[in-house]
């Protein structure tokens, strides 16, 4: 399955191409109990990590608590620990056409951040769909039609890509016609509108907030899942996902508050909430629960104690919960979350999916500008030779640096150098699902505006991080975003530090629109009406900046430490 890290698309774009256990696929299929056995060894015998469930036909009461398990884990995105709940469900009851089928629906398909079938997973998927089929006639009518389902999927040879592409779209297709026939069934709609979103991952809205594809379908079938029983961990789980792209995200307000009560245990469904609170303005609540998730993962990780996807999912937590410390002003919690991050995912891990993590890793950097902590970034050592991205990016952070200390000519032979760095990238990596060529681009113009700005040429400064709006904007959307720091936050410091507070305000409202609340944008309007005149706006404005930075351990002089005139 697909290895990324989950900035995720949210999150980002980490670990492994193998899931469960490594197995050669055989030229024979394993009998089905081999595919069990070889499957449960990584089942972890804990309390349930919520109380969701499903009764399915043939199940011991044992039976039974592994396949809800099973489902839990299936709904917070854990592939590994899920298969293996189901794995032991039909070693506990091997006639339980349900438990066969629930192996095969995570080794045959897809989910939104996961969008690759190894070959071990299709051997796997099939022997599990072949049993399922066998016993389908001892299951219910919806249980078959279940089963027929995901049977449009489960294939072998492993298809390339526009083969599975077809797949998927044939079980979308079979989950439309089930929902249809049970449109009572909270789990059969879940299970409908994931399908649809596996056809068309992180892909649901424009950056204009225009629905694409299926979207809207998507959104009305996990409403009517939540009408059904407002506390399905899959419908609100999914929900979450489908509004925070929308220009909406208040929608999902419910259901991020109730989310993590009802799987407790579940590392990734205790974070998902923060995918609506950053996009709300509620920043310490976004770290409150990754805060909590991080823990949870931790704690999993440990007790599963061997290579899993799972791992990108910790990575994001970790992650996540910084960004949501920039955002608040809080550097010791963000510096302490990239520690962790850095401990997490290795050099190794980096170097074996350097494509598509390495950039997202070079999150102290941008913590570092963050806070304008100038010297720590020049002092920060060279990246080694396989972090393509994370060396270019080095090379734009030590630009911007220079630059803020008034070493301007030193910060243009710097930034010659970020464009070495960054043609040296291949053209295929990836920051965040943006073509890393993108997000370099974006980091030139932040660098060279910053340096013309330093030089004394505010006006050509302004112009340049307004150009760069555009590409801000277009970027692919992900929760942290691809860029860091928001531009109206460099462009609003510097339009107020060189006169024009009527700009600076206008960049301070629009950002907040899109980043509501945060803590620099109500500092910098504040500043901005202030400096017009308007003293009773600023005075208003009051009570919000304060609660906005009630939590930070910095007293930041502007939006953007650019805007710090130079000593």
């Amino acid at each position: 399955m697909k290895c990324l890290f989950l900035a995720l698309p949210a999150a980002l774009p980490l670990l492994c191409s193998c899931t469960v256990l490594s197995s050669a696929v055989s030229e024979e299929l394993a009998s089905p109990r081999e595919v069990a056995e070889l499957v449960s060894q990584g089942a972890l015998e804990v309390a349930p990590i919520g109380s969701y469930g499903r009764v399915v036909t043939g199940a011991s009461a044992g039976a039974q608590a592994w396949f809800d398990q099973g489902v839990r884990y299936t709904y917070g995105f854990n592939q590994d620990q899920a298969a293996a709940c189901f794995a032991r469900a039909a070693l506990a009851s091997p006639d339980c056409a349900m438990a066969w089928w629930g192996m095969a629906h995570i080794f045959s398909g897809v989910d939104l951040n996961n969008s690759e079938v190894s070959p071990d997973e299709a051997e796997w998927g099939m022997v599990a769909m072949r049993e399922a089929e066998r016993l389908s006639p001892t299951a219910t009518a919806l249980e078959q039609a279940l089963i027929a389902a995901e049977a449009e999927r489960a294939v072998l040879p492993m298809p390339g890509p526009t083969e599975r592409a077809h797949l998927d779209d044939a079980y979308r297709v079979a989950m439309k016609a089930l929902w249809e026939q049970a449109p009572d069934d909270a789990d059969v709609g879940t299970l409908y509108a994931a399908s649809i979103m596996s056809c068309q991952p992180w892909a649901y809205w424009t950056s204009d907030y225009e629905p694409v594809e299926r979207a809207e379908e998507i959104v009305s079938v996990l409403e009517r899942c939540m009408e059904l029983n407002p506390d399905h961990p899959g419908a609100n789980h999914f929900y979450i996902h489908i509004v925070e792209s929308s220009g909406e995200a208040e929608r999902g307000i419910p259901s991020a508050d109730r989310l993590g009560a009802l799987m407790p245990g579940s590392g990734h469904l205790v974070h998902m909430p923060s995918h609506i609170y950053v996009n709300v303005g509620r920043y310490d609540d976004a770290i409150r629960v990754n805060q909590r998730a991080v823990e949870l993962d931790r704690e999993y990780m440990a007790a599963y104690g061997r290579p899993t996807f799972y791992l990108n999912y910790y990575a994001h937590n970790i992650h996540f919960t910084a960004f949501g410390a920039m955002m608040e002003g809080r550097r010791q919690v963000a510096l302490d979350y990239v520690d962790k991050l850095e401990e997490v995912v290795s050099e190794d891990v980096i170097k074996m999916f350097a494509p598509y993590i390495d950039g997202m890793n070079a999150l102290r950097l941008h913590v570092y500008i963050r806070f304008g902590m100038w010297e720590n970034v020049l002092a920060y050592p060279e990246y080694a030779d396989f972090r393509k991205a994370s060396r270019a990016l080095r090379r734009y952070a030590r630009t911007v640096a220079l630059a803020n200390l008034g070493r301007t000519e030193e910060a243009r032979r710097e930034l010659a150098r970020f464009d070495l760095a960054a043609s040296e990238t291949p053209e295929s990596w990836t920051i965040a699902f943006n073509p890393s060529r993108t997000v370099f681009g974006l980091a030139r113009r932040v660098a060279e505006a910053e340096i013309y700005w330093r030089e004394g040429d505010a006006g050509r400064a302004i112009r340049i991080l307004q150009e760069a709006l555009g590409t801000e904007h277009d970027l692919i959307y992900t929760e942290p975003p691809p860029w860091m720091i928001p531009i109206r936050h460099a462009l609003g410091a510097i339009q107020l530090a060189s006169g024009d507070a009527l700009g600076a305000e206008l960049s301070y409202r629009e950002n907040l629109k899109k980043h509501p609340e945060n803590a620099w944008s109500l500092l910098g309007l504040q500043q901005s009406l202030t400096q017009l005149g308007e003293h009773k706006a600023a005075e208003a404005l009051e009570p919000r900046v304060k609660l906005a930075w009630a939590r930070a351990d910095v007293d930041a002089p502007a939006s953007c430490y650019c805007g710090v005139p130079l000593e």
